[in-house]
């Protein structure tokens, strides 16, 4: 992240679901950041502001996503997607393991890095 304008700030422990805060290099902008794996989405984030972070891929081929978790959750419920599921259901976080077509369409705004940063 410090190579596009950003401090991060690592947490002890997971406040208010951040594993870091990020900070812009304006000094005014911060975000709070949670670390996965994968495209997760988690009732338990609403409302909380909080952006995620995840690579897909591995070595060269690989790609860094930062994305508004209530923004994203959005848009795949209206297009049909994640909200009528089991998993989503019963609230455990609900996950990708692999990234469609589609998808990667879909986050292609949220790939780092960005020509204007967080303020799309």
């Amino acid at each position: 992240m410090a190579d596009f304008g950003y401090i991060t700030i690592p947490l002890n422990n997971d406040w208010n679901g951040a594993d870091f805060i990020a900070q812009e290099h304006d000094g005014k902008s911060f975000i709070k950041v949670q670390l996965k794996g994968r495209l997760t989405f988690d009732r338990k984030y609403l409302g909380m502001s909080l952006y995620v972070c995840f690579r897909d891929g591995v070595g060269d081929k690989s790609a860094w996503y930062l994305y508004d978790h209530d923004e994203v959750l959005a848009k795949l419920t209206a297009q049909g997607m994640i909200e009528g599921t089991t998993t989503w259901k019963l609230n455990k976080p609900y996950h990708f393991s692999t990234l469609s077509e589609h998808l990667k369409e879909l986050l292609k705004p949220y790939q780092i890095p960005w020509k204007t940063g967080l303020n799309r």
